[in-house]
């Protein structure tokens, strides 16, 4: 290589640092350090005046193949550091001596709103970051600029990150960043939660977002870090703040048919309150299966939430007779906590055509819990007044309605213990127990019309209903204070 050539060789790489963003800039100085370059041109550039110091000794002919093998090393040494330079660059390791340069690297990328290199090395290191840096490097990725780029951009890098076994115990305010990632993925209008939800109505989900899912939202095992359930109180919180905004307030208390619908155009797809409740109590459902014990208390907070927020209108309930049971959104979501939990609950009660189809372990009662307390709790709402819609949550048939599903739970487990011959079965015995805290609990209101339900299906003759049973539920809904 002659000397021309070298400044030819300086030229691009000045070229190299001066055209591309400061974003790729930035990343090539992590992974390619300026010394690294800086050498690799003043080395031939040593080289060249070596192989000129040749020619001037070449009468007495010392060396005669120097000039051969400096010319060829002035370029091939430039050439195999620009490679390796630029393979490592490509291969973007990280190593844990870079954690201050990559802090620097997120602040430029933060400043400039470029994450495109970000999300490249992200990628490239996702499953080593928890043991590589310390925890104030991680929350710089959890910007929630950053995750809101990438969610509209269908990049999934942060939800990846969260569903790493070491994330959590690695992050102590591993909470705050759950809570930023979940907030966007609710409200985005693409992501991998609405396409779980949207997959029976026909849209497959994608197998990247499957796999995703699997790690994270619908793994029980995810929601509990160190023995401790810390998610609970992201989804209570985030629901209570977009309930209090009182932005649904008006809408919500409105007929709309499109929200309840099972099509595609189902509006509850872009609410994020209907996400949240039904990735939720999937996660609950499969923690039943697994026996991992998911707290459901926030489930009976966000369903009184929803309910104090819910307006009963005669214009408005009895006007749509198409959806008369759940005319608007918020009655459609409050069905929807009371359904699902008895779909769990209906799910995890043994077959009695197969003797091995019992439960492992005992989650399935934290799910009858809540269901009491939620039916029982609505009905204690109502002041007696059917003359009157400005005070009323919802309509009282309605709230009457989860009242009979429970108590017709009871009596179909009932039956299913009787069909198996079985003494005391706690699928018997638990949700009466519950019944009987949940009234308790909920006071005269909540006995009274447990009370008119339970006469009500005696006087409609349900055959299922024997004196047998009937005088072992009564004495469970009288137990409440006058």
């Amino acid at each position: 290589m002659t000397l021309d050539g070298l400044l030819a060789l300086v030229a691009a790489v000045v070229a190299v640092y001066a055209i591309p963003r400061p974003s790729t800039r930035e990343s090539i100085k992590l992974f390619a350090p300026l010394w690294l370059l800086l050498s690799s041109l003043l080395l031939p550039a040593i080289a060249i005046i070596a192989a000129d110091c040749v020619d001037k000794l070449s009468p007495w002919q010392l060396l005669p193949s120097a000039r051969f093998i400096l010319e060829k090393a002035a370029f091939l040494l430039p050439v195999g550091v620009f490679c390796f330079a630029g393979y490592r660059w490509w291969c973007a390791k990280l190593k844990k001596r870079h954690e201050q340069k990559f802090m620097d690297f997120i602040a430029i990328c933060q400043r400039d709103g470029d994450f495109a290199e970000l999300v490249r090395i992200v990628e490239k290191n996702c499953d080593q970051l928890p043991s590589l840096f310390r925890p104030e490097t991680l929350y710089r990725l959890f910007d929630p600029r950053f995750v809101s780029i990438m969610v509209k951009a269908r990049c999934w890098v942060h939800l990846d990150l969260l569903g790493q076994k070491d994330v959590q115990s690695a992050m102590p305010r591993f909470s705050w960043a759950l809570k930023v990632v979940l907030k966007e993925l609710l409200t985005a209008e693409t992501s991998p939660l609405r396409s779980e939800f949207i997959t029976p109505l026909g849209r497959p989900v994608e197998s990247d977002e499957e796999k995703l899912l699997d790690k994270t939202f619908m793994n029980p095992e995810w929601y509990i870090s160190d023995g401790e359930i810390k998610f609970d109180g992201i989804l209570d919180g985030f629901c209570t703040e977009v309930l209090r905004s009182g932005r649904y307030d008006e809408d919500y208390n409105r007929s709309d048919s499109l929200y309840s619908s099972y099509y595609g155009g189902a509006t509850s797809m872009s609410c994020p309150l209907f996400m949240s409740v039904k990735m939720y109590l999937r996660a609950v459902d499969l923690g039943v299966e697994a026996n991992i014990h998911l707290c459901t208390t926030c489930l009976v907070q966000i369903f009184q939430e929803i309910a104090k927020r819910s307006r009963y209108s005669v214009g408005v309930w009895e006007s749509n007779r198409e959806i008369v049971d759940h005319p608007t959104p918020f009655s459609v979501l409050l069905e929807t906590v009371v359904t699902d939990l008895e779909e769990v609950a209906a799910n995890a009660r043994p077959d009695p055509d197969e003797p091995d189809s019992a439960p492992r372990g005992d989650a399935w009662k934290d799910v009858i819990r809540a269901w009491a307390d939620c039916v029982f709790w609505l009905v204690a709402q109502w002041d007696g007044d059917e003359e009157s819609d400005s005070t009323e949550l919802v309509k009282p048939e309605f709230a009457r309605g989860f009242v009979e599903n429970y108590l017709r739970f009871i009596i179909e487990s009932w039956c299913v213990s009787q069909h198996a011959k079985k003494g005391e079965d706690p699928w018997v015995n638990v949700p009466i127990e519950k019944l009987t805290e949940a009234v308790s609990l909920h006071g005269r209101r909540a006995k009274n019309e447990g009370m008119d339900v339970l006469n009500r299906i005696r006087d409609e003759n349900y055959s299922k209903l024997g004196d047998e049973l009937y005088d072992l539920i009564r004495p469970k809904l009288e137990v409440a204070p006058a």
